[in-house]
């Protein structure tokens, strides 16, 4: 799988927290080295903002001649933190057939939204669950003859 990556200074809301290019390139690339993505070009947007598909950085990556199929990027809000402004770089994927695909597994609204709207992309391996074995039996625990509620009886407060 072939990938073009991309960054952008991304500052949290009303917080001095600032998530540097440099730290979202060492997940990118951590990413790719342990899922087998090869890297074939490299984007960046240093705080850029305004509209998504007009920003320098954006254009030049979707004009990228050779061929991908995967932009990756270390989490989603390197774009924006709104669906309305991500919308138009998600078309745009959508009608080169490549897909959008974050580094990080954030349950924030707008990584849902795109994994949805991208189904097909590339998610990161799971676990496979081959034998289910309860806690206490993995311990040495034994299963109680006859279970005892009598602690959960509510006692009298004496009010």
């Amino acid at each position: 799988m072939k990938a073009i990556t991309y960054v952008n200074c991304i500052r949290i809301p009303n917080t001095d927290i600032e998530i540097c290019c440099e730290e979202q390139r060492e997940q990118i690339e951590l990413y790719a080295k342990t899922h087998g993505i090869e890297i074939v070009a490299r984007f960046e947007d240093d705080g850029c903002h305004g509209p998504v598909v007009e920003r320098p950085g954006v254009k030049a990556m979707l004009a990228h001649p050779d061929s991908y199929d995967l932009i990756l990027v270390e989490r989603i809000w390197c774009f924006s933190r709104s669906l309305s402004e991500v919308r138009p770089l998600l078309e745009a994927l959508q009608e080169k057939n490549v897909a959008l695909q974050s580094a990080t597994e954030l349950w924030d609204c707008l990584s849902q939204q795109v994994r949805h709207f991208h189904k097909g992309a590339l998610r990161p391996p799971t676990c496979v669950i081959t034998q289910i074995v309860p806690v206490r039996d993995r311990i040495g625990m034994k299963r109680p003859a006859r279970l005892n509620f009598a602690a959960l009886v509510r006692q009298p407060t004496g009010l």
